[in-house]
């Protein structure tokens, strides 16, 4: 839960959402390292959360579950529609999008480094602006009342490759980048 990961995106979207009257959906966080937050961010984050954990249960939106070890993404991923990214710095890859997909979870992320050109806004998931909490809320708000939008975007999910192929590729490439070195050599 560091600065750069936008869980304060997250937080500000639900602000709009509330004041808009919309509550119908339920935020989970999953995620530590809230000690390596920026003071200001920690503090941010943790007086929201005490707020929502002082609110009646079915006024919450937003619940806070911690670190987690992967054995536990299976568990994680059966109770969510959705897996929110909005991080706000250049994620080169973006493991938690593969994660995702991997259990065929449509990604909501922001429109940053390899989240931007991996996820496909309509097709395997949706995509807001950086940093835009109140894109955000409309993204979410989106995701919860548009008819047949998590079936769509979930259908566009591409399976991973096996494993086998995966290790072919890469022997390929491996192959390739030496024959390469070889006759500039």
């Amino acid at each position: 839960m560091i600065d750069n990961k936008g869980v304060h995106v997250i937080l500000e979207a639900v602000g709009i959402l509330r004041t808009d009257g919309f509550t119908d959906f339920v935020i989970e966080l999953n995620g530590g390292n809230l000690r390596f937050a920026s003071e200001g961010r920690r503090r941010e984050i943790e007086a929201f959360l005490e707020r929502e954990g002082e609110l009646p249960s079915e006024q919450r939106v937003v619940i806070a579950t911690g670190a987690y070890e992967v054995g536990q993404l299976a568990s994680l991923m059966g109770r969510i529609d959705w897996v929110l990214v909005p991080s706000v710095w250049r994620e080169a890859f973006c493991l938690v999008v593969s994660e995702a997909w991997a259990f065929g979870k449509p990604v909501i992320c922001s429109n940053v480094g390899g989240m931007a050109e991996r996820v496909q806004d309509g097709d395997n998931g949706l995509v807001f602006p950086v940093g835009d909490a109140r894109a955000l809320a409309a993204v979410i708000r989106r995701a919860c009342t548009e008819k047949g939008l998590w079936e769509r975007t979930s259908r566009g999910i591409a399976p991973p490759p096996a494993r086998s192929v995966m290790v072919s590729e890469f022997l390929e490439l491996y192959r390739h980048g030496l024959s390469s070195a070889t006759a500039v050599a």
